[in-house]
């Protein structure tokens, strides 16, 4: 960090991830004397996954008496390579992402909050495994190699106030994300009535919005006191569905409402 003029500084960041996990499983059919020691190859696999993740960031600040500001811009490269089976991938994607911070102290009892920000999130190693997972022989699993990592821009706004003279106090708070190359699932059937899944990288984007709005007060000047929160969701998902030689993608979109009242004395 390092000041640029009054309540003014520029700050840089950078970050360095490395994650690597092994995939070790052996199958075996039943040979001529009983005994399970024919190794099938099919259902069987040896792998190394690598996902390597960096982040560079440069941000410019402002800080003042009633707020603080920040406006800056990260890159996030990353690198997936997958090793086992003479399959050897190794893709990278660079995703820029700005980011933002606002904090307003409205009053000593008011204050309003901003955040922003964008992150990677890589495949499992599970997900890229293309060997296919009998486990459960009416509903097989199979990875795909050629996955890429999802990124999600995510948003928070936060509003609170308190009143000290009747010890009441209310809050509310929104936060979105929108991910972009969802890994989701497509999914087909065979002539024996097998399932077989996939994970997917799908384009159209996947969000959610969840709203949250809370009160607590005393009733008049008595011993009671009330206490609401009201959460609402919104959001979709996706899935495809192999017919007629392609696939369906499927979007269901859902909607839920809670509320919790509380009064006590």
């Amino acid at each position: 960090m390092e000041p640029l003029g009054k309540n003014f500084f520029v700050e840089g960041a950078y970050r360095y991830s490395y994650r690597g996990s092994n995939s070790d499983k052996d199958t075996y059919n039943k040979g001529l004397g009983g005994v399970y020691d024919q190794l099938d190859t099919t259902y069987s696999s040896h792998y190394e996954n690598i996902f390597i993740q960096q982040q560079a960031e440069l941000n410019f600040m402002k800080q003042e008496k009633k707020y603080n500001l920040t406006v800056g811009v990260s890159m996030q490269p990353s690198t997936t390579k997958s090793y086992g089976r003479g399959r050897d991938t190794s893709y990278s994607v660079i995703n820029f992402a700005p980011a933002a911070r606002f904090d307003y102290r409205i009053t000593d009892e008011k204050s309003l909050r901003v955040r922003y920000r964008g992150r990677t999130s890589q495949p499992s190693i599970n997900q890229l495994l293309p060997i296919p997972d009998n486990t459960n022989p009416l509903r097989v699993q199979i990875g795909n190699m050629n996955l890429n990592p999802e990124f999600t821009h995510s948003m928070n706004v936060e509003y609170n106030a308190s009143n000290r003279k009747n010890f009441s106090w209310f809050g509310t708070s929104i936060d979105a994300t929108y991910t972009t190359d969802k890994i989701v699932q497509r999914s087909w059937y065979d002539e024996n009535g097998v399932q077989y899944t996939q994970p997917y990288n799908d384009a159209t984007g996947v969000y959610s919005i969840n709203g949250r709005v809370m009160y607590n007060s005393k009733i008049a000047k008595s011993n009671f006191s009330i206490f609401s929160m009201t959460f609402v969701r919104f959001g979709n998902s996706i899935t495809y569905v192999f017919e007629e030689g392609d696939y369906i993608k499927n979007i269901t979109e859902s909607l839920s409402v809670m509320e919790n009242l509380n009064i006590s004395y």
